[in-house]
């Protein structure tokens, strides 16, 4: 089949005005306040020529903006709009050109100038030029209309949203530069170079004097360049070749920028002066392998949509800022712009920090959510002028390293024109194609081969279908994970449990990256994703959790985790070694432009510390620091900190290292672990422990603590430490997958064993499983608990298909808790980590104090906290979180533990779990039995038609109240200062109005399962349980009603309108809510998937038995 077609031209980009004769302002910013409609027929409204005051009608919306921002306030939007905004100037002049640039209008727009149509254009995200002098002259004003339309479009994805970007207008003189490329070539050794400049110049009469300076990055004038020589190509271009001797070479790790000056005269005198801003960089590629100036890249990156918070995908320059210094910082060298290509300005702030760019253009999951268009002729231009749009803006800069010529698509022949087409016209830049499979094989090939999350097992050089389904023979091409390491955000659940699950996904990142620096034709990968991605805070459902920051720009777990990870420093080995008054420090060099030599390092050890360079080891190679320490004085805690500076002093790392002797002996500095224990006897001043059995209890007391345990139950009632509560419960199993029932008591008995007295419980958690505790109380408040699965009645959790991947099936974790009294609300701990050295802030820190409460934040606010301080996931669990579950610094599994200690504030009183590092420790905040009013507790009145419904799935007990009769309500008496519903959320479920006190509070509660929680789940498994579907506070204390009323209506794609009842909880004060103290022996989070790592899967089977242990002691022991 042969497709003809007309090649399109490559526009001309106007570059940005410095200087213009006689113009004071050469560049006007048209953003500000304009004029809106929403009309189904935009063009009905294009031909208005209002007065001053008859624009008054429409709505104000400030541009730049995204629609997307505004939608839901629109009522009956219907995606088709006109924007209207009257332009006052001087009165025009007869000597000048004025250019109309649009940096990026998202939609089919068309452009109008006083109701006379000018130029329509359909592509989004890039930037445009119109040449409206002869509209306007002799104007003192024209009213400039835009018209549209961002639902039509069949072949974009992203194609909607409106002005994204800033409109401006140029005023020039009759002459100027209408457009300015460079390229850059070097000779076989990467010394010399020659720069390659393309202009166009608005007139070409020999009356003009074309000049530029060539200005070095130390802005010192290079070279004078007389542009007069430079010959003539088609459509109206200029060429010429500047050769130079060594220039600083750009790339990631040197962004050494040049700049060309570029002027025109017009006898003798300037009239238009504009700069262009270049590097000298080649790419090239060798088999499987990328280079840039002849040295291999290895790109550590992360993919990035433009979005935030408040005003969708329109980003002021600061947010951009801040998104490339924070990349930067995690120690990325490479960001792919998915799925359309990024603001001008983002391009210009990688140029500058050096950051590699995988430059994607608009074309997305086209034969997948979108139509076939990729064999359909009639859309040929569009898939070619994609390219020819971003090509006028992006080629100079050297930060571009790939075209990206979609993403998730399916091949076709307007693929494979738009491949070749690329190719013909930049053979200077590879081309990358996602899906690859799906090209056929007479087409032509692309050069880098992309795979979407493949497993951490495969050989990541193969050339693999997307999640290593299929492959195709040969290691012909580098192999590009655009997107890999996916950031966990569909396990939802294990999200609401434990916060550390963004802690253990480093382990994925860290082993992904060590496996792709070490695989020849791995060429690296994009972390899915760099910056969460949610409208909630403007009235949408996107809530999707997936990047390494998030969408205030607050770092994540995960961003620490990649910037070890992608670290270009690693330090193999225990640490450093001392000899002869020498530290020694093996280092291995990650980079890929830059020798150690280069580095800066800073250093402490003991009383003395430094400035030194590293050694000269280039990238590849392993180089050894030598640091001077003469006869320092060391102390017991002494350890080597290192801080790594690169070549332009960015911070890329820091290590806190042992030190041992070049025998291999350890110095007396690190005769333990961090926070380990050494083992002692018992001290006689812990006095003797007594046992005494009461009517109904059993108590234990020793010299500062006292434990009782119920009879009847045999559990614990409580324990204290010098009369202060600490405990209040235990012991429990806890195994969270599994549903156990009531305890139920089988034998009790106690013994005494020489100083200490054990303790053996033994009965059965429902129809599940039969369980032993057996405890030894100790005179210096020790508490050993060993627990024994004496019979299994149920099945361990099979394995689960995924929206990616497929769960490793068994338990999340496997250990035991004993519930501590509500006021014990600060935890400290000292743990083994996988890094050395952790930010303050981050929850797996080696050593750190966490507390259950923070100021908290506001919904569709700044927050001014670290992540780790935040109450509420407005995220996981919408606008009605609440607070008192405690911070995720709080919340979140501390692992691998020497100690974790649990107190109380003010109290002087603690529990405290002690390890060798294999146990873990998490802190869960258990609902109070008395603050809980189930679906079926007679405090609750029906009123209308509910259905008594039950599920063994998650509900609270088993049951749930349904009922989709409009009007039909549940209402609570309740004496208190708040409530919260709780209930599931399904497919099935639509709208609930609630009412406090007879005031409707919300008449909107949507009860569907929407954000990711759906598409991120198995089959059969969209019901999600135990959300917090509304809650009030702050309520004076005494008696309130809380009422539920059913709404009849569907909530948006809702396959029917149930609204569903699980239990209130009722809230009286601040911590109120006993805390779980679990102590894990395992743990595990087996819905991570999308290829990352995972333990293998917790299983036990009857005569498993794990041992626990802990100590009742004073707060500051």
């Amino acid at each position: 089949m042969k497709i003809r077609y007309e090649e399109p031209k490559i526009g001309q980009l106007v570059p940005r005005p410095l200087f213009c004769k006689g113009i004071a302002e050469p560049v006007r910013v048209l953003d500000g306040s304009w004029k809106i409609k929403h009309t189904a027929e935009p063009e009905k409204f294009a031909g208005e020529l209002p007065l001053d005051d008859s624009l008054d009608t429409w709505e104000e919306i400030p541009v730049p903006s995204d629609m997307g921002a505004y939608r839901n306030k629109v009522k009956d939007f219907v995606g088709k709009y006109v924007y209207k905004k009257l332009v006052r100037l001087e009165e025009t002049r007869t000597d000048c050109d004025y250019i109309l640039r649009f940096e990026g209008v998202n939609g089919f727009a068309k452009i109008y100038i006083d109701g006379e149509f000018v130029m329509e254009h359909e592509n989004a995200f890039v930037s445009w030029n119109v040449n409206i002098t002869d509209m306007i002259k002799g104007k003192g004003q024209f009213l400039l209309t835009v018209c549209l339309d961002d639902v039509t479009d069949q072949v974009s994805s992203y194609n909607h949203g409106g002005i994204l970007h800033s409109v401006l207008l140029y005023v020039l003189p009759k002459n100027y530069y209408t457009s300015v490329h460079t390229s850059t070539v070097f000779d076989k050794d990467y010394i010399n170079s020659t720069l390659k400049l393309f202009f166009a110049t608005q007139e070409t009469s020999d009356s003009y004097r074309y000049e530029a300076l060539l200005i070095a990055p130390d802005q010192t004038v290079v070279k004078e360049i007389d542009l007069n020589s430079a010959g003539y190509l088609k459509d109206g271009y200029r060429s010429l070749e500047i050769p130079m001797e060594n220039p600083l070479k750009w790339d990631a790790e040197h962004p050494w920028l040049y700049t060309l000056r570029l002027h025109i005269f017009d006898q003798n005198e300037k009239i238009e002066e504009i700069e262009h801003r270049f590097g000298f960089r080649e790419i090239s590629q060798a088999g499987n392998q990328l280079f840039v100036n002849g040295r291999e890249v290895k790109l550590r990156g992360v993919c990035r949509h433009e979005i935030s918070p408040l005003h969708g995908r329109c980003l002021t320059k600061e947010l951009i800022d801040e998104d490339v210094a924070l990349f930067k910082e995690a120690n990325c060298n490479y960001i792919r712009t998915s799925h359309y290509p990024p603001s001008e300005y983002f391009l210009q702030r990688c140029d500058e920090e050096g950051i590699y760019v995988e430059d994607e253009l608009a074309l997305a999951f086209i034969a997948r959510t979108l139509p076939y268009t990729q064999r359909d002729p009639k859309e040929t231009r569009r898939y070619l002028t994609h390219f020819t749009e971003v090509l006028a803006r992006d080629y100079s800069h050297p930060c571009v390293l790939i075209w990206s010529l979609c993403n998730e698509s399916f091949g076709g022949y307007n693929f494979d024109l738009l491949n070749r087409f690329v190719h013909r016209v930049d053979p200077s830049r590879p081309t990358k194609f996602s899906y690859p499979m799906t090209m056929r094989e007479e087409h032509e090939a692309v050069d880098i081969w992309s795979i979407h999350y493949t497993n951490l097992e495969e050989d990541l050089a193969r050339k693999c279908d997307n999640v290593s389904v299929g492959y195709t023979p040969g290691y012909d091409k580098p192999v590009l994970h655009d997107e890999y390491a996916h950031i966990p955000c569909y396990n939802r659940t294990e999200h609401r449990r434990d916060p550390n699950i963004r802690n253990f996904w480093g382990e994925s990142i860290k082993k992904f990256w060590d496996k792709i620096w070490n695989t020849k034709g791995a060429l690296g990968g994009a972390i899915w994703a760099g910056i969460d991605e949610t409208n909630s805070y403007n009235g949408g459902n996107t809530c999707l959790e997936w990047g390494i920051i998030d969408v205030w720009r607050r770092r994540k777990p995960e961003f620490y985790m990649t910037r070890k990870a992608y670290s270009p420093i690693v330090i193999p080995g225990e640490g450093a070694v001392y000899q002869d008054g020498f530290l020694f420090v093996g280092i291995e060099n990650r980079f890929c432009h830059t020798s150690l030599s280069e580095v800066q390092v800073e250093w402490e050890y003991a009383d003395t510390g430094g400035i030194a360079m590293g050694p000269q080891a280039e990238p590849r190679e392993t180089g050894v620091l030598r640091l001077a320490i003469g006869q320092c004085v060391t102390s017991p805690a002494s350890k080597l900190a290192l801080t790594f500076y690169d070549a332009f002093h960015n911070k890329v790392d820091e290590f806190l290292l042992p030190v041992n002797e070049l025998s291999g002996n350890e110095l007396p500095v690190n005769e333990l672990p961090i926070g380990e224990v050494e083992e002692e006897g018992v001290s006689s001043s812990c006095g003797k422990l007594t046992c005494k059995e009461e009517d109904r209890e059993v108590v234990l007391e020793g010299k500062d603590f006292r434990l009782s345990f119920d009879k009847e139950t045999g559990l614990l009632c409580d324990a204290s430490y010098q009369g202060r509560p600490v405990l209040v419960g235990g012991p429990y199993l806890n195994v969270p997958y599994i549903r156990l029932g009531g305890w139920k008591r089988k034998n009790f008995f106690t013994e005494l064993d020489r100083d200490n007295v054990k303790l053996t419980i033994s009965g059965s958690y429902g129809r599940e499983m039969e369980v032993s505790f057996h405890i030894t109380v100790r005179p210096d408040g020790t508490i050993d608990t060993n627990y024994v699965i004496d019979r299994l009645y149920v099945k361990m959790p099979k394995q689960v298909k995924l929206r990616v991947g497929v769960d490793c099936g068994g338990l999340d974790e496997l250990g035991i808790y004993y519930l501590a009294h509500p006021a014990m609300d600060t935890l400290q701990w000292k743990r083994k980590g996988l890094w050395t050295v952790y930010p303050e802030d981050h929850i797996a820190r080696c050593e750190g104090t966490a507390k259950r409460r923070s100021e908290g934040s506001v919904f569709g606010e700044k927050p001014h906290i670290p992540w780790s301080e935040e109450m509420k996931s407005f995220i996981l669990n919408g606008r009605y979180d609440v607070d008192y579950k405690g911070t995720n610094d709080f919340r979140s599994l501390k692992e691998h533990i020497y100690s974790a200690k649990l107190s109380g504030e003010g109290s002087g009183a603690a529990i405290e779990a002690v390890s060798d590092g294999n146990h873990s420790v998490r802190l869960e905040i258990a609902e109070p039995e008395e603050l809980v009013i189930s679906d079926r507790d007679e405090r609750i009145h029906y009123h209308g038609t509910w259905f008594e419904m039950e599920d063994y799935s998650g509900s609270l007990n088993n049951t749930e109240m349904w009922s989709k009769e409009a009007g039909a309500y549940a209402e609570c008496r309740f004496t208190g200062t708040g409530a919260v519903w709780y209930g599931p959320v399904d497919t099935i479920y639509g709208m609930a109005k609630v009412y406090v006190d007879g005031e409707l509070m919300d008449g909107a509660i949507n009860q569907r399962v929407n954000g990711v929680d759906f598409p991120g789940s198995a089959a059969g498994y969209d019901k999600k349980y135990g959300y917090p579907l509304y809650s009030v506070t702050g309520l004076p204390f005494g008696e309130h009603t809380i009422r539920i009323e059913v709404s009849g209506e569907k909530a948006q794609d809702a396959g029917d309108y149930y609204t569903v009842i699980d239990y209130l909880r009722i809230i009286r004060r601040e911590m109120e809510e006993p805390v779980r103290f679990i102590i894990n022996n395992d743990y595990n989070y087996p819905h991570i998937a999308w290829g990352n790592y995972s333990k293998p899967p917790i299983l036990i089977q009857e005569g498993y038995s794990n041992f626990a242990s802990m100590k009742l002691t004073g707060k500051t022991d």
